[in-house]
Protein backbone atom coordinates (compact mmCIF):
# COMPACT_ATOMS: atom_id res chain seq x y z
CA UNK A 1 0.00 0.00 0.00
CA UNK A 2 1.34 3.45 -0.93
CA UNK A 3 0.66 6.51 1.19
CA UNK A 4 0.89 10.20 0.29
CA UNK A 5 0.23 13.55 1.96
CA UNK A 6 -2.79 15.63 0.98
CA UNK A 7 -1.66 19.24 0.55
CA UNK A 8 -3.80 21.86 -1.17
CA UNK A 9 -6.07 19.23 -2.71
CA UNK A 10 -3.23 17.17 -4.22
CA UNK A 11 -1.76 13.86 -3.09
CA UNK A 12 2.00 14.29 -2.91
CA UNK A 13 5.22 12.74 -1.68
CA UNK A 14 7.70 14.61 0.48
CA UNK A 15 9.57 17.17 -1.62
CA UNK A 16 12.92 15.70 -0.57
CA UNK A 17 11.63 12.18 -1.26
CA UNK A 18 12.14 11.14 2.35
CA UNK A 19 9.96 8.44 3.87
CA UNK A 20 9.29 7.10 7.34
CA UNK A 21 9.05 3.36 7.93
CA UNK A 22 5.92 2.41 9.86
CA UNK A 23 6.67 -0.63 12.01
CA UNK A 24 4.09 -3.05 13.41
CA UNK A 25 4.89 -3.11 17.16
CA UNK A 26 3.67 -6.70 17.51
CA UNK A 27 5.74 -8.23 14.71
CA UNK A 28 8.43 -5.55 14.31
CA UNK A 29 7.91 -5.84 10.53
CA UNK A 30 7.53 -2.85 8.26
CA UNK A 31 3.91 -2.07 7.45
CA UNK A 32 4.53 0.74 4.98
CA UNK A 33 6.68 3.69 4.05
CA UNK A 34 4.95 7.04 4.45
CA UNK A 35 6.12 10.47 3.27
CA UNK A 36 8.28 12.25 5.82
CA UNK A 37 7.37 15.85 5.23
CA UNK A 38 9.50 18.74 6.34
CA UNK A 39 9.42 22.51 6.47
CA UNK A 40 8.46 22.81 2.79
CA UNK A 41 5.39 20.61 3.22
CA UNK A 42 4.41 22.39 6.45
CA UNK A 43 4.67 25.79 4.71
CA UNK A 44 2.63 24.59 1.74
CA UNK A 45 -0.05 23.10 4.02
CA UNK A 46 -0.28 26.29 6.09
CA UNK A 47 -0.52 28.44 2.95
CA UNK A 48 -3.24 26.18 1.55
CA UNK A 49 -5.20 26.37 4.80
CA UNK A 50 -4.87 30.16 4.90
CA UNK A 51 -6.10 30.50 1.32
CA UNK A 52 -9.02 28.11 1.93
CA UNK A 53 -10.21 29.85 5.10
CA UNK A 54 -12.04 32.75 3.39
CA UNK A 55 -14.04 30.27 1.26
CA UNK A 56 -14.84 28.17 4.34
CA UNK A 57 -15.88 31.26 6.33
CA UNK A 58 -18.11 32.44 3.46
CA UNK A 59 -20.14 29.22 3.56
CA UNK A 60 -23.32 29.08 5.56
CA UNK A 61 -23.49 26.89 8.64
CA UNK A 62 -25.68 24.52 6.63
CA UNK A 63 -23.07 24.22 3.86
CA UNK A 64 -20.25 23.60 6.35
CA UNK A 65 -22.46 21.13 8.18
CA UNK A 66 -23.07 19.16 4.99
CA UNK A 67 -19.34 18.91 4.34
CA UNK A 68 -18.79 17.64 7.89
CA UNK A 69 -21.58 15.06 7.43
CA UNK A 70 -19.96 13.98 4.14
CA UNK A 71 -16.66 13.47 5.99
CA UNK A 72 -18.46 11.33 8.59
CA UNK A 73 -20.05 9.24 5.83
CA UNK A 74 -16.68 8.80 4.06
CA UNK A 75 -15.05 7.60 7.28
CA UNK A 76 -17.85 5.10 7.94
CA UNK A 77 -17.61 3.82 4.36
CA UNK A 78 -13.90 3.07 4.85
CA UNK A 79 -13.78 1.77 8.43
CA UNK A 80 -13.03 -1.76 7.18
CA UNK A 81 -9.89 -0.44 5.44
CA UNK A 82 -8.86 2.09 8.11
CA UNK A 83 -9.12 -0.07 11.25
CA UNK A 84 -6.65 -2.78 10.12
CA UNK A 85 -4.13 -0.07 9.16
CA UNK A 86 -4.43 1.42 12.65
CA UNK A 87 -4.03 -2.01 14.19
CA UNK A 88 -0.91 -2.73 12.15
CA UNK A 89 0.75 0.64 12.75
CA UNK A 90 0.13 1.08 16.47
CA UNK A 91 -0.89 -2.32 17.84
CA UNK A 92 -4.41 -1.28 18.85
CA UNK A 93 -6.78 -4.26 18.89
CA UNK A 94 -8.96 -4.37 15.76
CA UNK A 95 -12.19 -3.95 17.73
CA UNK A 96 -10.86 -0.82 19.43
CA UNK A 97 -9.53 0.58 16.15
CA UNK A 98 -12.91 0.01 14.51
CA UNK A 99 -14.59 1.73 17.45
CA UNK A 100 -12.20 4.68 17.31
CA UNK A 101 -12.93 5.30 13.63
CA UNK A 102 -16.65 5.04 14.41
CA UNK A 103 -16.21 7.62 17.19
CA UNK A 104 -14.31 9.84 14.76
CA UNK A 105 -17.23 9.70 12.30
CA UNK A 106 -19.70 10.39 15.12
CA UNK A 107 -17.70 13.46 16.10
CA UNK A 108 -17.93 14.89 12.58
CA UNK A 109 -21.71 14.34 12.68
CA UNK A 110 -21.82 16.11 16.03
CA UNK A 111 -19.74 19.01 14.69
CA UNK A 112 -22.22 19.33 11.81
CA UNK A 113 -25.15 19.63 14.23
CA UNK A 114 -23.61 22.17 16.57
CA UNK A 115 -21.97 24.91 14.54
CA UNK A 116 -21.93 27.81 17.01
CA UNK A 117 -22.49 31.46 16.20
CA UNK A 118 -22.85 34.60 18.27
CA UNK A 119 -25.74 37.01 17.81
CA UNK A 120 -24.73 40.59 16.97
CA UNK A 121 -26.64 43.71 15.91
CA UNK A 122 -25.84 44.89 12.41
CA UNK A 123 -25.72 48.55 11.52
CA UNK A 124 -27.43 50.51 10.04
CA UNK A 125 -30.44 48.18 9.86
CA UNK A 126 -30.24 47.16 13.52
CA UNK A 127 -31.03 43.57 12.58
CA UNK A 128 -29.81 40.72 14.69
CA UNK A 129 -27.63 38.32 12.73
CA UNK A 130 -25.54 35.29 13.56
CA UNK A 131 -21.82 35.87 13.22
CA UNK A 132 -19.30 33.07 13.74
CA UNK A 133 -16.42 33.73 16.13
CA UNK A 134 -12.78 32.94 15.48
CA UNK A 135 -11.25 29.70 16.78
CA UNK A 136 -7.97 29.59 18.67
CA UNK A 137 -6.64 27.00 16.21
CA UNK A 138 -6.13 23.30 15.98
CA UNK A 139 -3.27 21.77 17.97
CA UNK A 140 -2.75 18.07 17.41
CA UNK A 141 -0.09 15.81 18.90
CA UNK A 142 1.24 12.96 16.80
CA UNK A 143 0.36 10.56 19.62
CA UNK A 144 -3.34 11.49 19.51
CA UNK A 145 -5.71 8.92 18.06
CA UNK A 146 -8.00 9.90 15.20
CA UNK A 147 -11.04 10.50 17.40
CA UNK A 148 -9.07 12.89 19.64
CA UNK A 149 -7.49 14.55 16.62
CA UNK A 150 -10.94 15.12 15.11
CA UNK A 151 -12.22 16.51 18.41
CA UNK A 152 -9.28 18.91 18.73
CA UNK A 153 -10.05 20.33 15.27
CA UNK A 154 -13.71 21.02 16.03
CA UNK A 155 -13.31 24.76 16.62
CA UNK A 156 -11.73 25.30 13.21
CA UNK A 157 -14.28 23.12 11.45
CA UNK A 158 -17.37 24.39 13.22
CA UNK A 159 -16.71 28.07 13.67
CA UNK A 160 -14.05 29.58 11.44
Amino acid sequence: MRFKMLIDGEWTDASEGETWAVINPATEKKVADVPFGGADEASRAISAAESALPRWKAMTAYERGQILRDIADAIRAQVDQLAPIMTAECGKPLGEATGEWGACADLFDWFALYIPASIVTSAPLHNRVAQPGLPDGCKVRWTDGWARTSYRCRAVLQDP
